[in-house]
């Protein structure tokens, strides 16, 4: 007597696969976390929750729908030899009892939304009454081409209207002359030589894309951990989770380098509007608009360009021929572009300022800084853009700060961008810097209205590749401000070291080299530098990752347009 076939259960094939979808996401996105508590060394208490969250974040779409394939195939396979009256094996067997099966399915979806679940209940409570924060960073903003800064341009009056109700620090120091460090350096408190993120990238240098060590607490991590709303928007490839800045930030968004600051701005303040105001927020937006190539919008260009130039711009290309002595900068070719960078700062201005001033209005209880990174060059010490020396050109930047208590204030104390953190944090009450954290809050200057000078490291290159590194410290010595800068050259000068020192009282643009004249200054700058942990060797650098790949080739186009790679190199 011949069996009948049993027919196909396609449901149960249906369960099953979308069993082995939530298994596998519950699954990897565990193994995930896992991993990433490990490179981000979240051992701290106070950042415990992160790793939950993290996990409730983590989406692993690939891996679960290649397991669901799998696991239909598998089903299929068992559906196939049931129905031919085979004997299934073992493995079929268990698996169509368990993922194919109601039951089985509702375990599996448990299972997935148990870290969603988690984090929602656990999520910290934020302090009784804690401010939020609007943290601003303009790319590339020289400190003295800066109208309220004395420049007698009207680059930026319109924040310069709204920093008379905020505190204005006139001698702000950036501990590096380019984006990543610099903005690496401001997040966790830490110089480059101590979180990592250092390599210049040079032509030929195989130290490329080194990323912010992600073991280095930032921070969006500590307000994030203390359960505020954390949201970034930045237009500069550097400043991206491909290079470790994404830690802590529950959104990211990365746009193109053409995007300007008055899209930026808009996106941000939608984002804000959203919210259901249960939490403070924490909001970084980082805009390059003052960054070359020099194009203001329309409205803006030729405000003052009045050169008739229209076939020339700074890009890397440009700055490389300049090096080479194959670039002539008459014909008003360099007024053409210090004008061009002052029309893009005054853009920049009316496009912050009213997004700053609603976002205040709205939200009174808001702590807004705005600062900017690093500055530019024009031949002020025979070179062009950024990154390359550590003078006042490209290491003074504005800072601002609009804070509840605080307003009216010109602060002339010198002050390291080390120290934005701490105050944040200080102000915030919502965690304590970690005891890794070079800075020291702005707080006691804010209550005096000023103070003793503060000491301020910087540095560039790092690694040994380009063959230089320039570290250099500004510090108050024996009644006199002075600025001490070490060139540290290998293959370049085989003699090792080369010193300079200035007077920034006597000589603010840094044109009298006094190191030989003064070498008892520059030695106990040196010692300072050493006493503050602020001077490693480079074989003691603790460095960050090195990265490239299908990440670095997509983020290929924006590095090459803000000169950050050479044009004729892969980012592979």
């Amino acid at each position: 007597m011949s069996s009948v076939p049993r027919p196909i259960r396609p449901l149960r094939c249906l369960v099953a696969a979308a069993s082995g979808f939530l298994f596998a996401w519950f699954a990897v996105g565990a193994f995930e976390t896992w991993r990433e508590i490990r490179v981000q060394d979240w051992n701290d208490p106070d950042l415990g929750w992160l790793k939950i969250d993290f996990w409730a974040r983590a989406a692993p779409v690939k891996e679960a729908a290649a397991a669901a394939v799998l696991t239909l195939l598998l089903a299929l396979s068992g559906e196939f030899l049931r129905r031919s009256a085979s004997a299934l094996p073992r493995l079929l067997r268990w698996g169509s009892r368990t993922f194919g099966r109601p039951a089985g399915f509702l375990l599996v979806l448990a299972l997935a939304l148990a870290p969603r679940a988690v984090a929602v209940l656990t999520r910290p409570a934020p302090p009784a009454g804690a401010p939020n924060v609007l943290f601003i960073l303009v790319d590339t903003w020289r400190a003295d081409r800066t109208s309220f800064y004395g420049y007698e341009r009207p680059t930026w009056p319109e924040i310069g209207a709204l920093a008379q109700e905020g505190v204005v620090f006139e001698r702000a120091v950036a501990q590096a002359p380019w984006t990543r460090p610099s903005v690496a350096s401001i997040l966790t408190s830490l110089t480059p030589s101590r979180h990592g993120a250092m390599s210049h990238m040079p032509a030929g240098s195989s130290r490329r894309f080194v990323a912010l060590d992600r073991r280095h607490r930032t921070l969006a991590e500590s307000l994030a951990a203390a359960g505020y709303d954390t949201m970034a928007i930045s237009n500069n490839a550097n400043i991206v989770p491909y290079f470790g800045f994404g830690q802590g930030f529950r959104e990211f968004t990365k746009v193109s380098w053409e995007v300007d600051a008055g899209d930026m701005a808009a996106d941000m303040e939608r984002w804000i509007d959203r919210r259901d105001g249960s939490r403070p927020f924490f909001c970084y937006l980082h805009v390059t608009d003052p960054h070359h190539p020099y194009e203001a919008p329309e409205g803006f260009r030729g405000m003052w360009d009045k050169s008739g130039i229209t076939d020339f711009n700074l890009n890397s290309a440009q700055i490389r021929k300049f090096h080479a002595g194959e670039l002539d900068l008459g014909g008003g070719r360099l007024q053409h572009l210090k004008d061009a960078y002052d029309e893009e700062q005054r853009y920049t201005d009316s496009a912050l300022a009213p997004f700053i001033r609603r976002v205040r209005e709205k939200h009174p209880d808001t702590i807004v800084v705005l600062v900017g990174d690093h500055g530019e060059e024009f031949l002020d010490h025979g070179s062009l853009g950024h990154g390359h020396v550590l003078y006042q050109e490209l290491t003074h930047v504005p800072l601002v700060l609009w804070a509840p208590g605080f307003s009216g204030l010109r602060i002339d104390t010198q002050v390291p961008l080390l120290d934005v953190l701490p105050t944040i944090l200080d102000l915030t009450g919502a965690a304590q810097p970690t005891p890794e954290a070079m800075g020291h809050s702005l707080l006691p200057l804010l209550r005096a209205g000023g103070g003793e000078d503060r000491p301020a490291p910087m540095e560039t290159g790092g690694d040994g590749e380009p063959p230089w590194q320039l570290r250099g410290i500004a510090m108050r010595y024996d009644g006199r401000l002075w600025k001490l800068i070490r060139e540290e050259v290998s293959e370049v000068n085989p003699d090792g070291v080369k010193i300079h020192l200035y007077d920034l009282e006597a000589d603010p643009l840094e044109q009298h080299d006094l190191a030989r004249e003064r070498p008892e200054v520059a030695e106990a700058l040196f010692q300072a530098m050493k006493e503050h942990g602020w001077y490693i060797l480079l074989d003691e650098v603790e460095g960050g990752t090195w990265h490239g790949g299908a990440g670095a080739a997509a983020l290929q186009g924006d590095l090459q347009a803000l000169g950050y790679l050479d044009g004729g190199e892969d980012a592979e």
